[in-house]
């Protein structure tokens, strides 16, 4: 842990991303394209081999 090399994560569609400090927001006006960019960050942040209980960090849609 404590890495900071970068990830990637395909957009999908309208969905515009916005990186300011720690925090990531997506935006579109199609709510699958927003979900589907959402699930593509998740999976290219993804923790493996360790216990995910432990991080309290996470990403989570709101509409």
């Amino acid at each position: 842990m404590g890495e900071k090399s970068p990830r990637r994560g395909l957009v999908f569609g309208s969905a515009q991303v916005k990186i300011a400090g720690p925090d990531i927001t997506v935006t579109g006006s199609n709510s699958e394209d927003v979900g589907q960019t959402c699930r593509n960050l998740i999976n290219a942040v993804k923790i493996k081999g360790k216990d995910i209980r432990v991080f309290q960090d996470g990403i989570y849609y709101v509409e």
